[in-house]
């Protein structure tokens, strides 16, 4: 059976970081920093090449790992890829629309994540 590592993220640390007693000046510090550190972990433990998008959707956002998308660039093997998967969701609820949420939307290049 798998074994699950504990996160490697110090969370009390990033927070004590943050600015105190203001919720909004809290949230837009966490929406910056968050996405970089949970991509700096999910890079330390692959033995892959990574494709990350940021993908915003109906107040929230995904961190996807796009790795058919360097198979279909020919930047790696169809052999060597893995399947496409979610790394972090974040964002903050909302009533629906009348027409609902978007379920999901081709990324656009832009909205690639890089480091540095």
């Amino acid at each position: 059976m798998p074994t699950v590592n504990p996160s490697r993220i110090d969370y009390p640390r990033i927070l004590a970081a943050a600015p105190a007693h203001d919720y909004a000046a809290l949230r837009e510090f966490l929406t910056d920093e968050l996405p970089y550190i949970w991509l700096d972990d999910y890079i330390a433990m692959l033995p892959h090449r990574h494709n990350v998008h940021r993908i915003p959707v109906e107040g929230f956002e995904y961190l996807w790992d796009m790795s058919g998308e360097l198979v279909q660039q020919g930047v790696v093997a169809a052999s060597a890829a893995v399947d496409d998967r979610l790394i972090a969701a974040h964002g903050l609820s909302s009533a629906l629309t009348k027409n609902g949420p978007a379920l999901f939307t081709k990324p656009d290049p832009a909205t690639r994540l890089r480091r540095g």
